[in-house]
């Protein structure tokens, strides 16, 4: 989003039929670019919920 100041990402594991864990908070990042998660295990499907928080003009 155009101007947000802060994204929260959370992050939920995908079992195998398909169907999405609960999500976890997986930080608040500042730009969008540039997200790093850690934690990941590689070979599992993870679900994303990125939102934008605030904006920079007030």
């Amino acid at each position: 989003m155009k101007h947000a100041k802060t994204y929260e990402v959370r992050i939920a594991e995908v079992a195998p039929g398909g169907t999405p864990g609960p999500l976890q908070s997986a930080g608040y990042f500042s730009n969008s670019r540039a997200i790093p998660l850690k934690g990941l295990t590689l070979g599992v499907t993870y679900a994303m919920q990125v939102r934008a928080i605030g904006r920079s003009t007030g």
